[in-house]
């Protein structure tokens, strides 16, 4: 069997840096670099995973988490956020305190993923979450790829 060569890979989110940035692209995507989160990102990864754990147990099981459970997910994703990298506060944040920030981002992921959990996710009838993708660019240094986050199994 013939092994096949793993190239790069260019996402969304690399060609909207690059449109902003010729320069952060370069550093962040071609240098591997890693830059320190915000509270905005923080609490939108951990969001993410959240509604993601929520909606593949309805896909596994038929029946969405619980409220508690899906809260409980929250907060365990958020900490795992917070702890896991390096963090900017913007100036609003340092006058109110590492604490106090972190206590309410903590509070708005949780919102989010309840609201989530009541408003929207009993009418996702997913089929595959978080469904990854990739374009292979013959002849190019790089391979175009994304993810699906919630694939309904319906036509395009």
């Amino acid at each position: 069997m013939e092994k096949k060569d793993i190239k790069p890979q260019i996402h969304q989110s690399h060609l909207a840096q690059l449109y902003r940035c010729g320069y952060k692209f370069s550093r962040v995507v071609i240098n591997g670099e890693r830059e320190p989160s915000t509270i905005p990102l923080i609490v939108g990864v951990a969001t993410h995973a959240t509604v993601a754990r929520n909606l593949n147990n309805s896909i596994d099981k038929g029946t969405l988490l619980t409220k508690e459970a899906v809260q409980d997910y929250a907060r365990d994703d958020f900490m795992k956020e917070w702890q896991g990298r390096p963090i900017v506060f913007n100036e609003k944040d340092a006058d109110q305190g590492i604490q106090k920030t972190k206590d309410h981002a903590q509070d708005q992921a949780i919102r989010l993923v309840t609201a989530h959990h009541y408003e929207l996710a009993p009418n996702i009838k997913a089929k595959e979450v978080e469904r990854k993708w990739v374009l292979n660019a013959n002849n190019y240094d790089y391979d175009l790829a994304g993810m699906i986050d919630i694939d309904e199994g319906k036509d395009i």
